[in-house]
């Protein structure tokens, strides 16, 4: 991602980085182990680690890879727990508005 323009701006690994494009706006990497069941781990800032239910992911399809995808509804959740960023209430307008397209949708 750096050859394509993107430059780190948040370095929590080995739990997250985020990534920041000025014409492509922000990319979100959480490393994740995927379990047999569809259920994952992610490394914590403090050793242990994050528990995902398999029910939260979904995926999406980038420059021929399957990349796993972390539900609307789980990311809501996930912005929740700590001091929000103007970046952060960005995210969750851009969720609610997933939210509502989708409710129209179905």
């Amino acid at each position: 991602m750096i050859r394509k323009g993107y430059k780190i701006t948040t370095d929590w690994s080995p739990s997250r980085i985020e990534l920041y494009h000025p014409e492509l706006g922000y990319l979100d990497i959480h490393p994740l182990q995927i379990n047999e069941d569809g259920s994952a781990r992610q490394a914590a800032s403090d050793g242990g680690w994050y528990e995902f239910k398999a029910k939260w992911f979904s995926s999406a399809e980038y420059e021929g890879r399957v990349i796993p995808c972390v539900s609307v509804e789980a990311q809501k959740l996930f912005h929740s727990g700590y001091e929000l960023r103007e970046v952060d209430y960005f995210d969750l307008k851009n969720l609610e508005s997933l939210l509502n397209f989708n409710s129209r949708e179905n």
